[in-house]
């Protein structure tokens, strides 16, 4: 058995390294989150990055949607399962 005295000592000892090992962690965690932030931000002000100055969007995006079977069963279910809920809703209420 473990005294409570045998426990405090590990936990003095143990203490300093894993403190030490957070603020590293935290460090890197910091100095990565910069230098992705650094370049998003230099690339989205970049004026070579639209060479052709069109938009990088296909003409069509906008419509796509309207022709696309999943989307309109995806809305149809949606639509469906509201009035189910409304109808539950007023019929137990």
């Amino acid at each position: 058995m473990i005294t409570s005295s045998e426990k405090r000592a590990t936990v003095l000892r143990l203490y300093p390294l894993f403190k030490e090992e957070v603020y590293r962690r935290r460090h890197e965690m910091m100095r990565w989150t910069a230098i992705g932030a650094g370049s998003l931000f230099t690339s989205l002000f970049d004026p070579d990055v639209f060479l052709d100055h069109r938009p990088l969007y296909p003409d069509q995006w906008q419509t796509d949607w309207q022709h696309d079977r999943s989307t309109a069963l995806a809305l149809l279910l949606l639509g469906l399962l509201t009035v189910v809920n409304v109808l539950a809703i007023a019929l137990f209420f």
